[in-house]
């Protein structure tokens, strides 16, 4: 599924403060999807891995503060940050894509089985940081 922008709107219903209610209005995009933050080591594919206790979903937008195995066959993420000190390894025969911004701070592993088994890691976006990739 891909994500929705939705927008909220506040309207005043004050003319206090010179706010007139018919022509001010406050609006901010909120993003359906949460940022989905590891707060354990472990495989992607396991709820107990994530913040939200929830499994990342196409679109979102993920940071690496733990130690994780992406063990899922695909999956496309908005973008994707690991913090230093902590690593993402694609297993053998998976492929993770980011669609915007990928930020390695720490250590990224592409794994391989075999020539023709290989994890995938595709960027769409900007690459930036200073971790490494292996």
């Amino acid at each position: 599924s891909t994500p929705i922008t939705l927008t909220h709107q506040i309207i005043f219903n004050s003319t206090a403060d010179g706010i007139n209610p018919s022509t001010d209005r406050y609006e901010r995009s909120l993003s359906e999807l949460p940022v989905y933050t590891s707060n354990a080591s472990g495989n992607w594919n396991l709820s107990s891995t994530w913040e939200h206790k929830g499994i990342p979903k196409n679109g979102s937008d993920v940071v690496i503060a733990n130690n994780v195995d992406f063990n899922v066959s695909t999956a496309t993420l908005n973008s994707l940050n690991i913090n230093s000190t902590n690593s993402l390894t694609i297993q053998s025969g998976n492929s993770l894509t980011i669609s915007n911004a990928f930020t390695n701070n720490g250590n990224l592993t592409v794994s391989a089985s075999s020539e023709s088994s290989y994890g995938q890691l595709l960027t769409q976006g900007t690459v930036s940081g200073t971790g490494n990739i292996t």
